[in-house]
Order: C-alpha cells, then sequence, then structure tokens
C-alpha cells in the first residue's frame, strides 16, 4: 500500500542476504548455516527493470545484508539505485534502506533517488536493542539517520522531482520484553520531532538456529 492509500505490486528483496551482524532475532544473521545470495548493484537494477518492463512489479523495495561495513553496504544501495534511475530510467516507486552506521552525504544521495527511505530501530531504545541486536547502537547508528534525514528536509531545497522522500521505521514486537509504552514513546517522539510518516510493528516469530528460537 503506497502512501497516499494506492495499492501496487512491490518487489520486497535484498541486495544480498549475506550478513557479517548477529541480530538475535534475524533468519540473515551471521554464522547461521544456510545459503547466501549476493547481486552486483547493476544485475539487480537490470532483472527490477525487467520484472517491471513486462509489469510484474511496479515498484521496488530494496535493502541488504551488512557487508564490510554499512558504510560500504550502503554505496551499493545507492549504485542500484542511481543505475535504475540514470541507465534504465525508472520513475516508478523506489523505497530504499538506510544500513546501521551511514555517513550523512550518503542519506542526502539516497534522499535524492527514492520516494521512502526507512532505518529500522528495531527496539525502543538501547536497553531493550542490546538484547535483540548487541552489535547494533540506537542512537550513534540507527536514530542519529533519522536525525539527519529531518534537518535536510526542513533545511535544504527538495531535489528535481519536487518533493523530499517520507521516512519510516520498523520495530520488532515480543521479543525481549519490551512495553507498548515504549514503542509508543519512542514513535511519539519520532512522528512530533523528525516527522515520521509511518511506524511498522513487526510481531516477533522465532527464526530456528537463532539465539532467540525458543
Amino acid at each position: 500500500v503506497m502512501p497516499g492509500g494506492k495499492r501496487i505490486k512491490l518487489l520486497k528483496t535484498l541486495l544480498t542476504s549475506a550478513c557479517e551482524r548477529n541480530c538475535y532475532y534475524c533468519p540473515f544473521r551471521a554464522g547461521r548455516n544456510f545459503k547466501r545470495a549476493t547481486f552486483k548493484p547493476e544485475e539487480m537494477a537490470k532483472a527490477f527493470s525487467e520484472l517491471n518492463r513486462r509489469n510484474v512489479a511496479e515498484g521496488f523495495f530494496l535493502s541488504s545484508g551488512i557487508i564490510a561495513g554499512g558504510v560500504k553496504t550502503q554505496d551499493k544501495l545507492i549504485d542500484t539505485a542511481e543505475i535504475l534511475r540514470r541507465k534504465f530510467n525508472y520513475r516508478g516507486y523506489l523505497h530504499l534502506k538506510i544500513m546501521p552506521g551511514s555517513e550523512r552525504d550518503q542519506l542526502l544521495h539516497a534522499m535524492t533517488l527514492s520516494d521512502r527511505i526507512s532505518i529500522n530501530l528495531e527496539a525502543p531504545n538501547q536497553q531493550r536493542l542490546t538484547h535483540l541486536a548487541p552489535k547494533k547502537m540506537f542512537f550513534e547508528e540507527l536514530l542519529q539517520p533519522l536525525k539527519w534525514a529531518a534537518e535536510i528536509k526542513k533545511t535544504l531545497p527538495p531535489p528535481r522531482s519536487g518533493k523530499w522522500p517520507s521516512l519510516v521505521t520498523q520495530f520488532v514486537v515480543g521479543a525481549v520484553g519490551e512495553s507498548d509504552v515504549e514503542i509508543l514513546q519512542t514513535t511519539a517522539y519520532l512522528t512530533k520531532e523528525l516527522g515520521l510518516q509511518r511506524a511498522y510493528f513487526s510481531a516477533f516469530h522465532p527464526v530456528h538456529d537463532t539465539p532467540l528460537e525458543n
């Protein structure tokens, strides 16, 4: 469902299912034994462009596992979007994921290419995040890019499309004992202070061969 309520056929996928992080809830966490897949930016852009041409997918939501750090992974996501917009002349809906630890200039570049960006907080605060994804830093890696996005939207003129992308996040709910009040307090702050468009609440489901499988 698009921000305005329209329904489209959306391809939601990862640039790579390999990841160096060990988030306790995640099926793609480091060390889990399953076959991984990785696309190069040109391959992914070409694959989606073909699906779009055949009317199989109208919109694109691109995320990724993290390899060689958030900055390098973000570069590859941006490269994919650049190729799709410039080489394949795609003008449709594009949602780009922002990787933990991405730099401000990368965020700005991603915002000029996309209709929506998202940085998943996963937990409402650092205390809960430590039990969910121990190698992620709540303020420095996750909340800071959301603050940068809000600042950019307030202080810089929008790109040639005429508007900045909407901003969303996601919480994993029910894994580490967080309360509804904790989640709603954080969501209220993001909405009022940072202009968050939407928060997604993803119910936790245990995944085999992860620390939270039981």
